[in-house]
């Protein structure tokens, strides 16, 4: 696997956990 920069990734995981989290309270 190519290993490209992906900062989007590295956010959209965060916010998804993030907002996860909060909705799980």
């Amino acid at each position: 696997m190519k290993q490209t920069k992906q900062p989007n990734f590295c956010i959209f995981a965060k916010i998804t956990a993030f907002v996860a989290l909060f909705s799980l309270n």
